[in-house]
């Protein structure tokens, strides 16, 4: 099943086949953030924002699970680098539980500045 940004979540345990992204980069940082002029376009696939993809290394190694924006100065924004982690509706409620959301909720109702510190 290829990923797209219009699809739903897949449920537990389905395979998906992502579209990979590759670097031309090496990366220096552990930050989650991958900016455009650090990856190679796509190959023939026209991936819409929001896209979940397979990021790789140069060499073609392994680096994590990412959502894409063709056209956003951070192309890529990584949601693990775990291969065995699988991106679908339990990956986001086991996030969002570790999260306290009363908390971030009022933190930027109060802000005027959407929130950032």
């Amino acid at each position: 099943m290829l990923y797209n940004a219009g699809s739903p979540l897949p449920r537990k345990g389905l395979f998906m086949l992502l579209p990979v992204v590759k670097l031309k980069t090496p990366r220096n940082s552990r930050h989650p953030w991958i900016f455009r002029k650090m990856i190679q376009a796509p190959r023939g696939l026209q991936l819409e924002a929001g896209s979940l993809v397979e990021v790789r290394d140069k060499a073609g190694g392994f680096v994590g699970r990412a959502f894409y924006h063709p056209e956003n100065t951070i192309a890529l924004r990584l949601l693990t680098e775990n291969r065995e982690e699988e991106i679908d509706a339990d990956f986001f409620a086991a996030r969002l539980a570790t999260t306290d959301l009363v908390e971030i909720i009022i933190a930027v109702g109060g802000q005027k500045n959407a929130g950032r510190c």
